[in-house]
């Protein structure tokens, strides 16, 4: 939540035309932040004057409502379909690329790092998987393998060196 000298600033900077870097380095916040105040401010339709009329906690009320107006339902992408196309063979693609191609479909959806945390998961989350299913095949396999009794000695004792040469050659 900004207050009222921000959202006010912010608006009027921008206004003038100023660059959003210079805006975000006057007021110290985010470009998301800067985006949201500015499309708030454009669904408001009021003018600069208007609100600079009104009280400064009616503005931060009305740009940072009590219910979360920035929280919204945003579906997961499908990370399977960007994992597959990142691990093709010979492809060129990376997350950056995937991030864009799903902006270009999803305006309102999730932000680079947002989308890269929520990939990230998929991937450790998949990796798991794998390796959960390879230990168990491993145990499996591990579980049916029967090793030849060891060599003897001549009085019938088993030697641990003929084994250990057994089960290097083998």
């Amino acid at each position: 939540m900004q207050d009222y000298n921000t959202i006010i600033g912010a608006i009027q900077m921008r206004l003038n035309k100023c660059p959003t870097r210079s805006v975000m380095d006057r007021f110290r916040i985010g470009s998301s932040t800067l985006n949201l105040i500015m499309s708030r401010y454009k669904a408001f339709d009021l003018t600069i004057d208007e609100l600079e009329a009104m009280s400064p906690k009616e503005v931060e009320k009305l740009f940072y409502p009590q219910k979360n107006l920035q929280r919204k339902e945003v579906p997961l992408p499908d990370f399977q379909y960007y994992y597959d196309r990142i691990h093709a063979p010979n492809s060129r693609i990376n997350i950056s690329f995937c991030w864009l191609d799903y902006k270009e479909k999803n305006p309102e959806g999730y932000e680079k790092s947002q989308f890269y945390e929520y990939y990230q998961r998929f991937v450790q989350e998949k990796d798991d998987l794998v390796l959960q299913s390879t230990f168990s095949d491993l145990e499996d396999f591990y579980d049916t393998i029967v090793l030849p009794p060891p060599a003897r000695k001549p009085n019938g004792k088993p030697t641990v060196e003929n084994h250990v040469r057994y089960l290097e050659t083998h």
